[in-house]
């Protein structure tokens, strides 16, 4: 009789362990990995000569404590004496798939699908496609965004099209992330 006891153990166990390894991984801290301050560039192409242009550029990425959520504070240097600034309300949803932005300015919001989520590591850190629509020069778009987020560097490359077209570069950020000192390590 205690063999059959013994029975539902030997059972359980084997299922228990198959049903763990098939549960999906956890999600990748993201919004952690994307937490910091910048400096880099952006490069973009000014339409009305099709030449790139590059601005110098300073980007902060804290919590939102409002909700949860990002901010990103964006910093130009516009040539001489014009500085540009401007801010983004960032939310990244990785189980519902969604990367939206709300400008601070305008209130506009634009909702992106994620593809690529689950080959981002656990500290956030990979590359991730943001596919969604939008209206440039008075033309409905789609835009197609490469970000890349890595310890030490940030990447977002942005391509438009229009309808029946192929993707054609529009901007990139190119960021290099810059740490502070700990207190006390810099000597007097």
């Amino acid at each position: 009789m205690s063999c059959f006891r013994a029975y539902p153990l030997l059972v359980i166990l084997p299922l228990t362990f198959l049903i763990t390894s098939f549960q999906s991984k956890p999600l990748p801290d993201i919004d952690q990995a994307l937490v910091g301050s910048y400096i880099g560039t952006l490069t973009y192409k000014d339409y009305s000569d099709n030449s790139l242009v590059r601005l110098p550029t300073l980007l902060r990425i804290s919590g939102n404590k409002e909700g949860g959520g990002l901010t990103f504070r964006y910093v130009y240097d516009d040539g001489p004496n014009k500085v540009v600034q401007d801010k983004d309300f960032v939310a990244v949803d990785l189980k519902g798939a969604t990367y939206t932005v709300e400008s601070a300015d305008d209130k506009s919001k634009t909702i992106y699908v994620i593809e690529g989520a689950d080959r981002l590591k656990t500290d956030g850190t990979g590359k991730i496609l943001l596919l969604g629509k939008g209206t440039e020069n008075k033309a409905d778009v789609e835009i197609r965004q490469t970000l890349t987020i890595g310890k030490e560097k940030l990447s977002l490359l942005r391509e438009t099209k229009l309808a029946g077209g192929a993707y054609k570069f529009r901007h990139e950020y190119s960021f290099l992330r810059v740490v502070q000192p700990k207190p006390g390590s810099i000597a007097n």
